[in-house]
């Protein structure tokens, strides 16, 4: 779960802020991947801000619009699978922005979804670990997805995925083989 400091709405020119806060220790989060969070370059993530209070790094994410697939309640199977392809892009996309995907803890509550358009983000929130693989983070949250998918035809869909990420296959590989697995489960009408 992971750790809110303050949650909150905050009103800004009529204009609605909705903000939740973490503190990192200072170094935590790297100098370069800051400059990418906070320019809003990289749209994998949720917008981010940081104030430095002595030996911490306060993190301020901006989650207006998404709401953590935590929240968010259960999903239809292929509405699962396109969530895994869009946090796998977004995964790719990180990387191309040089913030190492494998430093990314993925699970329900840093993966949010905005409702209306099915746009997916991250919020950022770096393992402590630098030795964790992606593919192990990647096997980890589909198998956190699966248990929030409704329908009882999704574990050999969500097994195939984790099969894929624990023989290394290469994240934009992954991307390719979930698009194959939509496209089945959209022609065997199982959404």
């Amino acid at each position: 779960m992971l750790s809110v400091i303050k949650k909150g709405v905050n009103i800004l020119n009529n204009d609605t802020i909705h903000t939740f806060s973490r503190e990192f220790s200072a170094g935590t989060i790297k100098e370069y991947e800051k400059h990418m969070l906070t320019t809003g370059r990289c749209r994998a993530f949720l917008p981010m801000a940081f104030v430095r209070e002595e030996e911490t790094d306060r993190a301020i994410y901006n989650y207006g619009g998404y709401v953590s697939l935590a929240d968010a309640g259960d999903f239809s199977l292929l509405q699962a699978i396109e969530i895994t392809e869009k946090v796998l892009c977004a995964l790719l996309s990180a990387g191309e922005h040089l913030i190492n995907p494998s430093r990314i803890q993925l699970n329900l509550d840093t993966v949010h979804i905005d409702a209306m358009t099915g746009n997916v983000r991250i919020a950022y929130v770096p393992f402590q670990n630098t030795r964790v693989r992606i593919q192990d983070t990647i096997a980890a949250f589909l198998e956190q997805l699966e248990g929030i998918c409704r329908g009882s035809n999704s574990s050999g869909y969500f097994e195939n995925l984790r099969r894929f990420a624990r023989v290394n296959m290469s994240v934009s590989d992954m991307i390719g083989q979930t698009g194959l697995i939509r496209r089945e489960i959209r022609l065997c009408g199982l959404n």
